[in-house]
């Protein structure tokens, strides 16, 4: 591999599209995009970094520094050197949702 930056496109599973319309009917486009901006380039950038849920799944989940803001898992595929497939995304709740438990 050239030495460099390698970045990855992403094409989406009809899930991952449908559950992605659907959270985008309760949240902004701004909020989304602050939100995934992260975890979209880390996964274009490094997509070996996320941890495999199952043998060829990788899951990815963004972070917020308002404990109040949604979180989100998304399971994705490394396809190729080049492409990254979405399989799905759904919200898990905000961090003191998940803190809560604890």
């Amino acid at each position: 591999m050239p030495d460099g930056a390698r970045y990855r496109t992403f094409v989406e599973a009809p899930e991952y599209s449908e559950q992605f319309e659907s959270i985008a009917q309760t949240y902004s486009d701004e909020v989304l995009e602050t939100l995934l901006l992260g975890v979209f380039w880390g996964m274009a950038t490094n997509a070996e970094q996320y941890d495999q849920v199952t043998w060829g799944i990788r899951r990815a989940r963004s972070a917020s520094p308002d404990p109040k803001d949604p979180c989100f898992d998304v399971l994705f595929e490394i396809k190729d050197d080049s492409t990254i497939g979405l399989l799905w995304i759904q919200e898990i709740g905000g961090i003191e949702e998940l803190n809560a438990d604890e």
